[in-house]
């Protein structure tokens, strides 16, 4: 039942001899400051009668503490607590009424707190449970990785323990950034050493039968006694769909593309889990991909 219709029905139940002539209510809220002082703020209430004034300042109470629910949510502030400090309506001569009771009281201010207060408290714990969780995903993943913290800036690169520590070994990972404890800028890192140039222009992967084409923006080359390729871009929209499937992959094959040739390989088992396992951190810390 909507909240207009409860009105509603409240003049109609409570009012059956309308005078046209309203009386003046002194709402008084109680809050904290950011000294920890507990402090009051008056409003004014014109109605009709004593039950009306109350429903009123149910109604402006739940709007402040749904606002709080709100907001808390929007931040994340997965941390904070409503305070119930109460309020006061005070009638014409200054006796508190707030906790008159009358016929249907209950359960009108039940509807108001559900219309008003409930969805955004919700919301909130929703958060506080998905907060939860991912740091019980953390706690998990952790001992899988190396946080080396750039001391030359306030990021952190988040790698496997299990990644090939040089670029010169055949290897395929993700990894990412962490600043301020967030998450961002996950990585699809290709690697491949091999005795002859392929000169990669792109890949080709077969993930549980389906096909990806991915081709990043560079594609670097070096050499010694043998040769090595690579590939460091980041996972965009286009690419993300190939490293969720990868996480989440049975069997993987990559197919190296080069300008004559091409060579196939399998990614291992380990590989997967690995990809899997950062994918999984990366958003148990705010990790999104845009």
């Amino acid at each position: 039942m909507k909240r207009s219709i409860f009105l509603l029905a409240v003049l109609t139940i409570f009012v059956s001899c309308i005078e046209n002539k309203e009386k003046r209510y002194t709402y008084i809220k109680y809050e904290r400051n950011l000294s920890g002082e507990k402090t009051s703020e008056e409003e004014f209430i014109n109605a009709v009668s004593d039950s009306v004034a109350i429903i009123e300042a149910y109604e402006r109470y739940y709007i402040s503490e749904g606002v709080f629910y709100e907001v808390a949510a929007l931040a994340g502030d997965t941390s904070c607590h409503y305070e119930d400090l109460g309020f006061k309506l005070l009638n014409n001569d200054g006796m508190d009424i707030s906790k008159t009771s009358f016929a249907g009281k209950d359960s009108i201010l039940d509807v108001l707190y559900s219309e008003i207060v409930a969805p955004h408290k919700s919301k909130l714990e929703e958060k506080k449970q998905v907060y939860k969780r991912n740091e019980e995903t953390v706690k998990q993943l952790k001992p899988y990785f190396t946080f080396n913290k750039d001391e030359f800036s306030e990021k952190t690169w988040v790698k496997p323990k299990d990644a090939p520590k040089y670029v010169d070994v055949n290897g395929i990972y993700c990894y990412f950034m962490l600043v301020d404890g967030k998450a961002s800028n996950l990585r699809l890192k290709i690697q491949y050493r091999a005795e002859d140039w392929l000169f990669i222009q792109g890949y080709k992967f077969s993930i549980n039968g389906d096909a990806f084409d991915y081709t990043p923006s560079k594609i670097e080359r070096d050499h010694s006694t043998y040769i090595w390729e690579w590939s460091d871009a980041p996972v965009t929209a286009g690419s993300k769909v190939i490293v969720e499937a990868l996480a989440d992959a049975k069997a993987a094959k990559i197919r190296f593309v080069g300008q004559q040739y091409h060579k196939d390989k399998s990614i291992t088992s380990q590989q997967i889990k690995s990809i899997k396992r950062t994918i999984d951190l990366y958003h148990a810390l705010g990790g999104t991909i845009d």
